[in-house]
């Protein structure tokens, strides 16, 4: 990752990520995840506005990690989702 693109994202990034960063910086740091929700493909599309079948090709695609929960059933965990988002208006594709 280039110096610029860190900057890039630390300026987008959540207070919850600011949070772990600062306590890296600190030397504080906690390894917990912030959030540990979990949506299934069909909440994750609501979320995020995209339709169930872009968030299956991302998936499929690796683009988009899952949390396998039981044989054939996998979720999303939120920070994944908001990575997605993140990752996303990096790359100007927010639809502005």
């Amino acid at each position: 990752m280039t110096t610029d693109t860190r900057f890039a994202r630390i300026l987008v990034a959540t207070p919850d990520t600011l949070a772990i960063i600062d306590g890296v910086l600190e030397g504080t740091a906690h390894h917990e995840p912030a959030s540990v929700r979990l949506f299934t493909l069909s909440e994750a599309a609501r979320q995020t506005g995209m339709g169930r079948s872009t968030i299956w090709r991302m998936v499929k695609a690796g683009t988009l990690r899952t949390v396998k929960i039981r044989e054939n059933a996998k979720c999303i965990a939120e920070t994944e989702l908001i990575r997605i988002a993140r990752d996303i208006a990096l790359e100007g594709g927010g639809g502005q």
